[in-house]
């Protein structure tokens, strides 16, 4: 899904959003709202589930994998969240 375009600096759009990811996960890092993880590693993992779980999402109109999307978008919030 995010593979299907390279831009003309030679990025595709997965590169451009785990960009976004670790940005994003880094500034809640250092204001205390996520747990402190390998910024490169989380931002992979959630980019990689959540669209893995769209794509199954998507293709399907099964209500158990809506479901389930939204299971997995639950666990990766709880995942980056502080205590």
């Amino acid at each position: 899904m995010t593979t299907d375009v390279v831009y003309s600096d030679g990025a595709l759009p997965g590169d451009r959003i785990q960009n976004q990811i670790r940005s994003f996960y880094a500034e809640g890092i250092s204001e205390g709202t996520f747990v402190k993880g390998d910024v490169a590693m989380m931002a992979a993992m959630a980019h990689g589930l959540v669209e893995g779980a769209m794509m199954q999402a998507m293709r399907s109109d099964n209500v158990e994998r809506a479901e389930a999307t939204v299971q997995l978008s639950t666990v990766m919030k709880n995942a980056f969240l502080a205590r």
